[in-house]
């Protein structure tokens, strides 16, 4: 992935990243609907940047982590990572009254 001194994002609308969604589980492109703007990063030096993509498969808002590579033009950034997880399913039928309301505030 780069970022362009024009701060155009339509080669990734064209080829978007490919992942596994956090929410839904599948295998699909997120295409970015939110990316840092060329100009910003070179001036405040940044190490990583964050991108909002949206997931092809369930529209859900997926936020991911990359550090930036090399700064020049354009700005190539390494592979992405997700910063938002998926909840862990649970089996949470034993428990019951303040210890479950406990339990599910904890995985939120």
């Amino acid at each position: 992935m780069y970022i362009l001194d024009s701060d155009s994002i339509a080669h990734l609308m064209d080829d978007p990243p490919v992942l596994t969604c956090p929410y839904c589980g599948v295998h699909t492109g997120a295409v970015p609907i939110s990316y840092p703007r060329f100009g910003l990063v070179q001036r405040f030096s940044l190490n990583e940047v964050g991108i909002v993509c949206c997931c092809t498969a369930c529209n859900r808002a997926i936020f991911l982590r990359s550090a930036v590579h090399v700064r020049g033009n354009p700005i190539e950034l390494r592979t992405p990572e997700v910063v938002n997880r998926g909840v862990e399913p649970s089996e949470v039928q034993y428990l019951s009254g303040a210890v479950l309301a406990d339990f599910n505030e904890a995985l939120v």
